[in-house]
């Protein structure tokens, strides 16, 4: 089979590239449940409750990292969730010299409360897409996950490209 020319390419991926992003913005704006919005909670505390909700209990310090922010900023983040009792500050059984930042369960049922919005917004997106269309994007879709998942067997290009391997939380489709 004969490959297009390498600028077609180039420019097919960079189509499909855009439109993975165009979704998952759309996926973040459309995704947001009314209830959500009355919480009052600001982006940068989402992000927290998606990063507990990924990695688990962590410090102050590592949820620093994860945010790309100053501990201190990730301190203040941490305690007007607490304030809402969507997080907890537990001591670390294996050093009790540190804090951990940890989901409650009214944290928990949140998450996967946007969670389980997003994916119902996009089920009934690909609901309004015809027979052959929603085929047509299954088979392309499985093949860039079979891709994925072999990059992601390789994990020195996974390191290059994004450092520790870890994405953002709550940005998946």
């Amino acid at each position: 089979m004969l490959e297009p020319p390498h600028s077609c390419v180039d420019q097919t991926v960079d189509e499909i590239v855009g439109l993975f992003v165009a979704i998952g913005r759309t996926l973040q704006r459309r995704g947001v449940p009314a209830w959500l919005q009355q919480l009052d909670l600001t982006i940068a505390q989402l992000r927290v409750l998606f990063w507990l909700a990924h990695e688990g209990p962590v410090t102050i310090g590592r949820l620093a990292e994860l945010l790309g922010v100053g501990q201190p900023t990730a301190s203040h983040l941490v305690d007007r969730l607490v304030r809402a009792q969507l997080v907890a500050r537990t001591e670390d059984p294996h050093d009790r010299r540190y804090t951990l930042a940890r989901l409650t369960e009214r944290g928990e049922e949140m998450v996967e409360m946007l969670h389980q919005a997003r994916r119902d917004w996009l089920r009934t997106c690909l609901a309004r897409l015809g027979a052959d269309e929603r085929a047509a994007l299954l088979h392309g879709i499985r093949a860039l996950a079979r891709v994925c998942q072999a990059d992601l067997a390789a994990p020195g290009l996974t390191a290059a490209l994004y450092g520790d391997g870890a994405g953002e939380p709550g940005a998946s489709l």
